[in-house]
């Protein structure tokens, strides 16, 4: 992924000193976290599409925002609908994060960053996705990302 007139102005050209790799699949799938500063961050999903080619769908906000928001959904518009990715920011030393209330494991695991964002903030980027497709499975309302120390964030709307 290269920085051209696609991507949004919010997010920076990926390099080592700012970019943060969540999760891959081989060369089909990868979820980044670019870091623009310290106040601004630009999620990216890169799926390999049917004819071949690897398009990036892009979420971008401020860290703060984010971390007050419920987790985020990017959809990716390759017939994988019904797995799309969710992206939330947990401020903080939050320690392993992990899901409440997926009895059903409808979830595939959670994968996370921590980040220094220096003058001691820290943020932690969580990405997760569905493991099998959503069709009719109950998603329950209790449903949240939980820290270690016991802080839950709920997933959605009650």
């Amino acid at each position: 992924m290269s920085k051209d007139p696609a991507v949004p102005s919010g997010c920076p050209a990926p390099e080592l000193s700012n970019m943060l790799v969540l999760d891959s699949v081989g060369q089909d799938q990868a979820d980044i976290v670019l870091l623009a500063d310290d106040l601004h961050v630009c999620f990216v999903t890169l799926n390999r599409q049917w004819d071949g080619v690897v398009r990036p769908v892009f979420l971008t906000d401020t860290i703060d925002d984010l971390a007050a928001k419920l987790p985020q959904t990017v959809f990716v518009d390759i017939g994988s609908a019904d797995k799309p990715d969710n992206f939330a920011v947990l401020l903080g030393a939050v320690g392993q994060v992990t899901m409440r209330g997926d009895t059903f494991h409808i979830y595939g695991p959670l994968h996370q960053s921590m980040v220094d964002l220096g003058s001691g903030r820290l943020a932690t980027f969580v990405q997760y996705r569905f493991a099998v497709p959503a069709q009719g499975a109950q998603i329950g309302s209790d449903l949240a990302l939980c820290t270690a120390s016991g802080g839950c964030h709920p997933v959605a709307p009650e």
